[in-house]
């Protein structure tokens, strides 16, 4: 359901029918478009490696790379409108989910848990950029090196692996205990069965409401630079589609969400 939403909102963003309010903002605040790559991140903490307690491989990110540097050759030689602003010049969506991919190899190889998760995505909100300051990454700086092009994408690329840490270290919490070592399948039906149904829905949207309301008093987020509220709002938004998803858990058992 999520690839299908985003793919509808990337095609029809383009024609003027459209609702602008939907696009992605500029500087700060939200829209739908902006929890697209962030809704994915946390989807992927959800069946990561880190969170089945399988073995990373380095290969498992080539399709993400080739991806990206397929889009990136494509946009570039048809002359496709895009905004830099996005994520910079070169870089793009794929290599941001190659970066969290990443952090999923580092987090299976230092055999973190939820704890050790949840310290990493604590320090990767408050560590500074360096270089890559809001200020910066939001102004109309000229972008005349390679670093100074894409500084949205490096910028928010620490934002999004806080993101990952964050909902793995829930998930894992959720799922783990005592279920390691499941079948992704296994793992999905065991979701719904420790978490996702109708006793666990008031839970899920208090936990949801509590990072919407942190969302608020850290200030305005900025999808560009992927800051500590924007991760904040991300776990809100997708807890809260969690929490519908739970409401209804007994018509969606047995059907695939990707």
């Amino acid at each position: 359901c999520q690839a299908v939403f985003t793919g509808i909102c990337i095609l029809a963003v383009d024609f003027r029918a459209f609702p602008r309010r939907f696009c992605k903002t500029e500087t700060y605040g939200y829209s739908l478009m902006d929890m697209g790559v962030g809704s994915f991140v946390v989807g992927n903490a959800m069946i990561s490696r880190l969170v089945l307690g399988r073995t990373w491989q380095p290969k498992r990110i080539l399709p993400l790379v080739v991806l990206g540097l397929g889009r990136l050759i494509t946009v570039k030689a048809s002359g496709y409108p895009e905004h830099v602003t996005e994520y910079g010049v070169h870089w793009n969506a794929f290599f941001t989910l190659a970066v969290v991919d990443l952090c999923d190899g580092l987090g299976c190889y230092l055999k973190l848990g939820p704890g050790g998760c949840l310290c990493a995505a604590m320090a990767l909100m408050v560590v500074p950029r360096f270089g890559l300051g809001a200020a910066y990454v939001l102004s109309d700086a000229p972008r005349d090196s390679l670093f100074a092009a894409n500084r949205e994408g490096l910028a928010s690329a620490p934002g999004y692996a806080a993101l990952f840490f964050a909902a793995a270290a829930f998930f894992d919490f959720v799922l783990a205990r005592g279920q390691r070592h499941l079948s992704l399948d296994d793992s999905v039906v065991s979701l719904f069965n420790l978490f996702l149904n109708k006793r666990g829905a008031p839970a899920l949207a208090c936990v949801s409401g509590a990072f919407l309301a942190l969302t608020w008093l850290a200030g305005p987020p900025s999808r560009r630079v992927a800051d500590a509220p924007f991760v904040l709002l991300c776990l809100g938004f997708n807890g809260w589609i969690l929490a519908l998803c739970a409401l209804f858990a007994d018509r969606l058992q047995g059907v695939v969400l990707v």
